[in-house]
């Protein structure tokens, strides 16, 4: 996967290696389509290249097929598309017919149709596209089964909860995704709510700074958290370590 961050995707043209009789033809959605529309819907905006590897890996870069997709699934209201300020951004978010068909299906998940507010919303694009990308890579390991941050906040009794959490064999695995070092006092706090909780097998605190000292040698339980950085964990994969203070595991082990 590759994070979209300051890269602009190619756009397609309307009628790009389509006849008008085929561009005309209503859309015949695929369980592929629904999983773009539903990623999209969990997790608030997508990026071009997440969809392009997360549901057409097999397609080259070159190739015109996934784009080709998601510009009739725009113009079909199915997605929404929307550049951030600058066009640093390009982001794909669930459109309002998208929105219908999930609820329709009971694939909604209770959640409102997200719209982006650039005020509000910019300053967390980068973060939020990041945990995107390790929801997807965990998809690859097998582990489809993820509940994102929107129902996580939703349901939360207090103001801190995870960025996502996997379902493992009937365990609950939390996602910690720091795209920046927060203090000492902020990580105690999170480690003491955990382990009060006990809701969860593991937490994982993916950082993308090299994790300090300071950090790695706070109290927290030793057989419940650990650390990976973002860019050895997308890099190695499953082989990725994961530490804490007292021993290190490969990331499979876990799986």
């Amino acid at each position: 996967m590759k994070d979209d961050e300051k890269t602009q995707p190619v756009v397609p043209t309307l009628h790009q290696g389509l006849t008008d009789e085929d561009w005309n033809k209503p859309l015949a959605l695929t369980d592929r389509d629904l999983g773009v529309m539903t990623l999209a819907h969990e997790e608030r905006y997508i990026c071009y290249s997440q969809i392009k590897d997360g549901f057409w890996p097999e397609a080259s870069h070159a190739s015109n097929t996934a784009r080709r997709r998601v510009r009739k699934m725009i113009d079909e209201n199915y997605l929404w598309r929307q550049s951030t300020r600058e066009r640093v951004h390009y982001l794909y978010l669930l459109g309002e017919r998208g929105y219908q068909l999930l609820k329709s299906k009971y694939l909604d998940r209770g959640l409102d149709l997200f719209r982006f507010n650039e005020d509000r919303e910019s300053r967390l694009v980068d973060h939020n596209l990041k945990v995107v990308n390790i929801r997807l890579l965990f998809r690859e390991f097998g582990l489809n089964d993820w509940t994102p941050e929107r129902i996580l906040s939703r349901e939360a009794r207090g103001n801190i909860f995870p960025d996502g959490v996997i379902h493992l064999r009937g365990h609950k695995i939390a996602i910690e995704f720091e795209n920046e070092l927060k203090s000492n006092k902020r990580y105690r706090e999170r480690f003491w709510h955990y382990a009060r909780r006990n809701e969860y097998l593991f937490v994982i605190f993916v950082t993308t700074d090299h994790l300090p000292s300071r950090v790695l040698h706070l109290e927290y339980n030793k057989s419940q958290v650990g650390f990976v950085e973002y860019s050895h964990l997308m890099h190695n994969k499953e082989e990725a370590e994961v530490r804490n203070k007292n021993s290190s595991f490969v990331l499979a082990e876990m799986f």
